[in-house]
């Protein structure tokens, strides 16, 4: 049995080859949609059913505490999640005591690299004047050597 080949089936053999390779193409991407759907799935599960996300927030708190001793954080709104190449990062919200009251003064961000044992810590605050300000004064000038008085200001303290 001889088949005739002319455009009319070339053409007809051409377009069913390349509907069957989209949907093969199709297929595969929503096969690795599906994958990776199920990856996060069990990352999340599994993140959220450890103690991971607490443990970073509970020494993120600590830090600040023992950093900034004006400034604490809160137990409220915390945010903890875990990124697809396993990076932790939360947000907990600042406070600043004044008085008997606590004023809402920004976020710190937390980043942890799986990798890496480095944290990195990101203030972001809602005003430049609520950032935490540390002074020292030096007891001695200098240049000169001489005693310096607690009023005086000198120009040589850190801002």
């Amino acid at each position: 049995m001889t088949i005739e080949w002319n455009e009319k089936k070339e053409k007809k053999v051409l377009r069913r080859y390349r509907f069957f390779l989209t949907l093969r193409i199709i297929r595969v991407a929503f096969m690795v949609l599906f994958l990776f759907w199920a990856y996060m799935m069990v990352v999340t599960i599994g993140y959220f059913h450890s103690t991971k996300g607490e443990k970073l927030i509970a020494y993120s708190q600590l830090a600040i505490d023992w950093q900034y001793p004006g400034i604490s954080s809160g137990f409220g709104n915390q945010f903890d999640e875990i990124s697809p190449i396993l990076t932790q990062k939360a947000s907990i919200p600042i406070y600043r005591k004044l008085g008997k009251e606590e004023k809402d003064v920004g976020y710190l961000h937390v980043k942890k690299p799986l990798m890496t044992g480095m944290t990195q810590l990101d203030f972001e605050f809602y005003q430049k004047s609520d950032e935490p300000k540390f002074h020292f004064w030096l007891p001695f000038h200098p240049e000169t050597g001489e005693k310096l008085e607690a009023n005086e200001h000198t120009g040589v303290g850190i801002r």
